[in-house]
């Protein structure tokens, strides 16, 4: 189906950046800054420079990095966590931004419910709106289009309805996503005419597969972007909403605390990396060493943008590979097979660091299973979480998958918590409980 944007789609568009350039068009200069980076590569010497002004920016108007040498570069300073910023999280906030004037908080629960308030300045918020408008065009949305974002709404934060008018935003809640609950969601996507969709990959999931068994007829719909949010769709859930609704889908990498970082390539199962508001780097499991193109290792982002808070080296507990390439004085960087929510490392029972993939490609496509977590309670000792639908799992052979990349002589326990079928954030994918590897991790 043809679709076409109406008068007041194509109006929203032209008015926004016009509201823009009356004041000072940042947000303009920013969006065009972003789409000669995608096409030419970011410049190296520029982002030395914004390196070196934010690490001198933090070192002399932060408590926590006060004692840093800015001239010492990147690698000198620590990598941070979220339980680390959360508990000194005073120590983040810079002297001039004290008073939060002109300021936002995003907060995020984030993953393992650990609270987190970011505060955010001015100049963070533009940019942000900025990268978000043109990430998303690369995703074939362009704002002002009817978009149904498809969330957790809390309540908390939520925009009012002048802003969801002038955004032309539906907000559509999947808490608890029954068959009559997505059906309802489909009508209104289709009578509302929306174009764009943006939402929690589980939920999109669930979706995808309820027209799948109900034959759902998507003739009539409209829609001509999905844009799935909060962590990655698996290939074959990704293929079948683009056969679905005949449209790219192609995913954030984004975070609360951060912002709109990268976006999925339309094709492979890579991300682009927005190097023009973030520096990112991919380190090493067991050392803040950078990894090789290609190697599996932590992601690690400083926000170029935030003053407010300065995010230097941030661990956002996420896996991935990088690529790189530099030509001309420019660099694009991208990452694949991310893994969200992380993992702690995991040990066999050989006392072998195991990578994460080796369980996760064995467990993506189990029959009856949502979601799932493996737990090292010991030096052979294992918990399998899955949720799901017990009756159609196969619990013998889920086993036979993972006991020879655990070890022949593992002891794995299977348990079947409500709790991880109900989870639409990010889920920690392997948990290390183990009091051995708890006192050298």
């Amino acid at each position: 189906m043809i679709v076409k944007d109406t008068f007041p789609e194509t109006f929203r568009w032209s008015a926004y950046f016009a509201m823009d350039a009356a004041n000072g068009g940042k947000i303009k200069k920013r969006y065009e800054s972003d789409l000669r980076a995608f096409r030419h590569g970011t410049s190296v010497r520029k982002t030395q420079a914004k390196l070196r002004d934010l690490l001198r920016h933090a070192s002399s108007t932060t408590a926590f990095y006060k004692d840093m040498d800015p001239d010492a570069g990147l690698a000198s300073f620590p990598v941070v966590d979220r339980e680390l910023i959360r508990r000194r999280r005073d120590d983040f906030i810079s002297s001039a931004y004290a008073d939060g004037r002109g300021c936002r908080i995003r907060h995020t629960n984030g993953r393992n419910d650990l609270p987190l308030a970011i505060l955010q300045d001015a100049r963070k918020v533009k940019m942000n709106a900025a990268d978000g408008i043109f990430l998303a065009s690369l995703a074939n949305y362009y704002i002002g289009e009817k978009m149904a974002m498809i969330r957790v709404w809390s309540g908390k934060g939520n925009p009012n309805r002048v802003t969801l008018h002038a955004e032309n935003m539906l907000r559509l809640d999947c808490s608890s996503l029954s068959d009559e609950k997505i059906a309802d969601m489909l009508n209104t996507i289709r009578s509302k005419h929306v174009k764009a969709i943006i939402g929690y990959s589980p939920a999109l999931a669930l979706i995808s597969n309820y027209i799948d068994r109900y034959c759902v007829d998507m003739d009539d719909f409209e829609v001509h972007s999905i844009i799935p949010i909060t962590e990655p769709l698996t290939e074959e859930i990704r293929s079948a909403l683009m056969h679905q609704f005949n449209c790219t889908v192609q995913a954030w990498y984004a975070s609360e605390e951060n912002g709109i970082i990268g976006i999925q390539d339309p094709i492979e199962n890579r991300y682009y990396m927005n190097a023009e508001s973030y520096y990112v780097e991919i380190l090493k499991m067991d050392s803040d060493e950078p990894c090789e193109d290609g190697e599996e290792g932590r992601v690690v982002i400083t926000d170029l943008n935030n003053r407010a808070f300065p995010l230097i080296r941030y661990a956002n507990g996420d896996l991935a590979r990088a690529h790189h390439v530099v030509k001309n004085g420019h660099y694009r960087m991208s990452i694949r097979d991310i893994i969200t929510g992380a993992a702690d490392p995991l040990y066999s029972t050989r006392g072998e660091l195991v990578s994460v993939y080796a369980i996760t490609n064995e467990l993506w496509d189990l029959a009856g299973v949502k979601n799932y977590q493996l737990v090292q309670k010991g030096v052979r000792s294992y918990e399998l979480r899955l949720a799901g639908e017990r009756s159609l799992m196969d619990i013998d052979g889920i086993l036979d998958r993972i006991r020879p990349v655990l070890g022949a002589d593992a002891n794995i326990e299977v348990s079947f918590p409500d709790d991880l079928m109900t989870c639409y954030g990010k889920n920690k994918v392997i948990v290390n409980e183990c009091p051995e590897y708890l006192k050298i991790s």
